[in-house]
């Protein structure tokens, strides 16, 4: 073999040899893209999924805004209805004052015109004998038994009875 040969046999098999580097190299350099350009994609997906739930997250908060403010609204109607029945229990708590103080005179007038009854001998016979006659004869107008009387009045059962009995017989 000569030397020029032997010369083309060697540039032939550097030059197969960069052919095969090249090979490899550009080999990797698509790989590479490849893995890049799924990593873009990959990035861009993520990406896309992030502006959803961004997204879902501000309509979210939206709504809760709304709900703050309409449970606002509420409260402020739930504070005016008690403060309006506040009001209005102040005022029947005060009439019913009124109406106690009333009641109170009333009962006073009621009492002495009972002590003027009392004085008097004919009344005796309308209202009974004492207070505690008179209290069985209005139990028993009422619908009350004589036990019932009885146990209400702290009487005896027979006097109560006989209170009754000679009250029937009057009328």
């Amino acid at each position: 073999m000569s030397i020029a040969a032997t010369i083309q046999f060697i540039l032939d098999v550097v030059f197969l040899g960069a052919l095969y580097f090249a090979f490899l190299y550009l080999k990797n350099e698509i790989k590479f893209r490849k893995e890049f350009e799924q990593t873009r994609e990959e990035q861009n997906r993520l990406g896309q999924e992030w502006t959803d739930r961004l997204k879902d997250l501000n309509e979210l908060h939206g709504s809760l805004e709304l709900l703050v403010t309409e449970a606002l609204k509420v409260s402020d109607k739930i504070n005016k209805g008690v403060e309006v029945k506040k009001n209005e229990t102040a005022d029947l708590l005060d009439r019913i004052e009124e109406e106690k103080k009333v009641l109170s005179i009333s009962m006073e007038e009621l009492n002495m015109v009972a002590a003027e009854l009392k004085k008097r001998p004919e009344a005796r016979k309308i209202l009974g004998d004492g207070d505690r006659y008179a209290d069985a004869l209005m139990l028993a107008k009422k619908g009350f038994s004589a036990e019932e009387i009885s146990q209400k009045t702290k009487m005896p059962l027979g006097e109560i009875e006989l209170a009754l009995s000679l009250r029937k017989g009057d009328d």
